[in-house]
C-alpha cells in the first residue's frame, strides 16, 4: 500500500512539472492594439477649433459630470465687476463655442456684468486655442473674468484684459480700450446658431409659441439654399429668442464637465 502511494505521489509531481514547463514554453500572445473608430461625427463650425481627442472603437464615452452653473460673483475680479470664478472661463471658452451656456449667462436677471464694444474688433480667447471672431461696435458681451491690475488699483476699468463671451457662445479676450460698461441705446448681438444648440435647449425654447413659429419659418426658409430667405428667417428667429430672454424666459441647463 505504501509503495502505491509513493508511486502515485511521484506521478502527480511529474505531471505538475510537465504542466509548468509546457506553460513556460508557450509565449503569451501579444495584446492587440485598440482599433480606431471610423464613426462619423458632425464637424464643428469651420471657425471653431477642437482639441477633443479621438476615442478607440469599443471605448465607452465617459459620463459627463453635471455641476450647477455659478450664480454668485467671484471675489477674483476687479471691484464693480460681477463675474464667475476664473476657472469657469477656461472651462467654457476652451474648444467649441457653447451657445447653450451663453444663453443662460445672458438671461434676464443674471448677475453677470455686461460690457459693450467701443469699436469693431477681431479677437480670440487667449486662455486656450480659440476661434478668431469679429465683434461689432455696440455689441453686448458678458464679462467672464476681469482681474484687478497689479497693485489692486483700477481706474475706469483699465489695465487688465476682459475675458468675455458672445451670445453665439464664442469667447474673446479684449483690452480695456475696446470695451465700455456703459450700455448703448440699442445693443447688438450675433445670431444664435439655432442648429448647433443642444436638443434640450431647443425644446425649452420651442415651448414659447413665438419661437416655435419663427423656428418653423427658419426651417422652411433654409431648406432652399437661397441665402436671402435663410438669412431673413435667421434674423427673425434671433429676434424672438432675444425677446423671450428679455421677458425673463429661462433655459434649464447645467454645465457638463468631462
Amino acid at each position: 500500500m505504501g509503495m502505491v502511494l509513493m508511486r502515485f505521489g511521484f506521478a502527480a509531481t511529474t505531471f505538475s512539472v510537465a504542466l509548468v514547463c509546457a506553460s513556460c514554453g508557450s509565449p503569451a500572445a501579444p495584446a492587440r492594439a485598440p482599433e480606431t473608430s471610423n464613426e462619423e461625427v458632425s464637424p464643428p463650425p469651420s471657425n471653431v477649433a477642437s482639441d477633443a481627442p479621438r476615442k478607440s472603437a469599443g471605448e465607452a464615452a465617459p459620463e459627463p459630470t453635471s455641476t450647477p452653473l455659478p450664480n454668485q460673483c467671484s471675489n477674483e475680479n476687479a471691484a464693480g465687476i460681477c463675474s464667475p470664478p476664473s476657472g469657469f472661463a477656461k472651462d467654457v471658452c476652451g474648444g467649441f463655442a457653447k451657445p447653450d451656456i451663453a444663453l443662460v449667462l445672458f438671461a434676464k436677471g443674471s448677475p453677470w456684468t455686461r460690457a459693450y464694444m467701443r469699436l469693431n474688433v477681431d479677437a480670440w480667447y487667449t486662455g486656450s486655442r480659440s476661434a478668431r471672431v469679429g465683434l461689432k461696435t455696440n455689441e453686448e458681451v458678458v464679462v467672464l473674468h476681469h482681474p484687478n491690475p497689479q497693485g489692486g488699483i483700477i481706474v475706469n476699468g483699465g489695465g487688465a484684459p476682459f475675458d468675455v463671451i458672445r451670445l453665439d457662445g464664442n469667447c474673446a479676450t479684449l483690452s480695456s480700450e475696446e470695451v465700455t460698461l456703459k450700455r448703448p441705446a440699442s445693443p447688438r448681438h450675433p445670431v444664435v446658431p439655432w442648429r448647433q444648440l443642444d436638443p434640450r435647449t431647443r425644446e425649452a425654447l420651442l415651448a414659447d409659441s413665438a419661437i416655435a413659429e419663427a423656428s418653423s419659418s427658419f426651417d422652411e426658409g433654409c431648406a432652399d439654399p437661397t441665402p436671402p430667405a435663410c438669412a431673413k428667417a435667421g434674423v427673425k428667429l434671433n429676434a424672438v429668442i432675444l425677446d423671450f430672454m428679455a421677458r425673463g424666459g429661462r433655459i434649464p441647463l447645467r454645465l457638463s464637465r468631462r
